[in-house]
């Protein structure tokens, strides 16, 4: 169940997180989006800490927690940059946060992990 909860998490911030960074900025939509977005980030985060990495080195978990870690480190402060009126900080927080959860996304296909063997065997 943690995983299909992390999965789906996962697949939403991919999509809503392209439609937000590539999308016109400051609008209600991006506003709106941009929460629904933070949420489910905020979900695959907290998820992947009920999960057990395939490299384990602290106990169940591994290198790929830090990411989660970041977001949650992140999350907030991009909130904060624009609660300021930081639009580059909250920009570059935010652009660090969607391609984090790409680099994430390719490092489920690396050999040994679920997604490699649902796809490759």
């Amino acid at each position: 169940m943690v995983t299909l909860i992390h999965v789906g998490g996962a697949t939403n911030s991919l999509v809503l997180g392209a439609v937000v960074l590539f999308g016109p900025k400051g609008t209600l939509g991006h506003k709106m989006l941009g929460r629904v977005w933070a949420v489910t980030m905020l979900t695959t985060a907290l998820s992947s800490f009920f999960m057990k990495s395939f490299a384990p080195m602290l106990g169940q978990f591994g290198p790929i927690h830090i990411l989660s870690i970041w977001t949650l480190y992140s999350l907030p402060r991009a909130i904060w940059y624009i609660r300021q009126g930081n639009v580059e900080g909250h920009l570059k927080t935010m652009r660090g946060l969607y391609f984090g959860l790409c680099l994430a996304g390719l490092m489920t296909f690396i050999p040994g992990r679920t997604f490699y063997a649902l796809i490759f065997g």
